[in-house]
């Protein structure tokens, strides 16, 4: 018989490698997980379906590698500090030619979790849309928000490509939809093209703190930003919305004409007994696209309850535009209500003279204290700023400004570009 002769110093390298690997493990370092579609032998990546959550640990990192055709739903959260990274690796991608109605593409309860997209992560529908072969409404990213969560770096395109007035009214699929009550949440550094809605959080029932939503491009949706409360008593405090830039386009007009209203931003409380207190608004370009038939505004600032509503709300340092030439804000390029609302250091401009709508519309909804409007520059409008009448349930506000001081209005020659 052969006798398999010992390397002693290999015995000990494994036996203290071994006990290493026992102490990182309990010791709270980091691992990294690789997973693609079906598993790859040279990237050692675990197949999609067998991936298993239970042995994600808080810190470790999920790196996507390759195509994947079917939905991930996040099954572990991280911890305060440690939080769970998925990360999409260079070319990493979701692609298919439609994704389920009503479903979504990456879903979840989220607490201490980051999704990064990496350097070009994307998400995207191939044949979904008018006169494409599917024709569903879904979401690329569907979460409910706890602390500590994270998303950046996501290219999310073409779930659904329109042109104007196209007869298909019933597709508009959400790149990022997120509700729940949240803190510290952040959502930047996304690229979002040619979705129905591109940025939705809702805050529900309970004390919303710290959301912010910032540096993102958003292009031909008919939402740009929504950030409202969806359930009654929902609090949410110190909302940031800042340098995005949004350009819906006109493929969201429609026929007849369709459901779809195209905004820059909507945020407010539209629900009973809830408060959307300290949000500001500031250093986002938007427009010029704003649509022909359908438009609402660059700036939507709503509510339709009694007090508490929108308190103490800044609107600073932004750039609103217009085509004009038919395109126009129906409601103005902002519309605010509230208490205590600020308008500073704005700029308001329309590249036709008399058109892109008035440039602040303010109605004072359920008896909302009007606003201070100081330090902007309106170009080129008709109207600079007007005080709309709403009434409703024969509930008159009080309308007006309260402050109107050191605004300069101009008009010049027709702007023959935008930048």
């Amino acid at each position: 018989m052969k006798i398999k002769k010992l390397n002693f110093q290999s015995v000990i390298l494994r036996s203290v490698f071994g006990v290493l690997l026992a102490l990182l493990a309990t010791s709270g370092w980091s691992s990294d997980v690789y997973v693609s579609q079906i598993g790859n032998g040279s990237t050692n990546s675990l197949a999609w379906l067998t991936l298993n959550w239970g042995a994600v640990q808080p810190g470790d990192t999920v790196h996507l590698v390759g195509t994947f055709n079917s939905k991930l739903t996040l099954g572990r959260n991280g911890s305060a500090g440690n939080p769970i990274t998925v990360l999409f690796e260079p070319d990493a991608k979701f692609s298919a030619p439609t994704w389920p109605s009503g479903g979504s593409i990456i879903d979840g309860v989220a607490n201490y979790v980051v999704i990064d997209g990496g350097q070009n992560g994307l998400i995207e529908a191939t044949d979904n849309g008018w006169l494409r072969t599917y024709s569903n409404s879904f979401s690329a990213v569907n979460l409910t928000i706890g602390t500590g969560v994270e998303i950046k770096n996501l290219n999310i395109i073409n779930l659904n490509p329109r042109q104007s007035n196209q007869l298909d009214n019933a597709c508009a699929p959400t790149a990022i939809r997120c509700g729940g009550t949240m803190k510290d949440f952040f959502i930047h550094n996304c690229n979002i093209t040619n979705v129905g809605n591109g940025i939705v959080v809702f805050p529900q029932t309970g004390i919303s703190t710290n959301i912010q939503i910032y540096s993102n491009n958003v292009f031909g949706c008919s939402w740009g930003i929504y950030c409202e409360s969806a359930s009654a008593g929902a609090l949410f405090y110190d909302t940031r919305i800042w340098r995005n830039r949004i350009n819906n386009g006109t493929g969201w007009d429609a026929i007849n004409p369709g459901p779809f209203h195209n905004d820059g931003i909507i945020v407010g409380v539209p629900t009973a007994n809830s408060s959307n207190i300290n949000m500001k608004i500031y250093w986002n370009i938007i427009g010029p696209d704003s649509g022909y038939d359908t438009t609402t505004s660059a700036l939507y600032w709503e509510t339709t309850q009694i007090s508490p509503y929108n308190q103490n709300g800044l609107v600073f340092g932004n750039v609103f535009l217009c085509a004009g030439f038919g395109q126009h804000w129906n409601s103005g390029f902002v519309s605010i209500n509230g208490s205590g609302m600020g308008v500073y250091n704005n700029t308001f401009v329309s590249k036709q003279f008399g058109q892109g709508g008035n440039g602040l519309a303010v109605g004072g909804g359920f008896g909302a204290i009007a606003p201070t409007l100081q330090n902007n520059l309106f170009y080129h409008q008709s109207t600079s700023f007007y005080c709309a009448t709403e009434d409703f349930a024969n509930m008159v506000p009080t309308n007006g400004f309260s402050s109107i001081d050191y605004n300069y209005f101009a008009v010049g020659d027709d702007i023959n570009a935008f930048e």
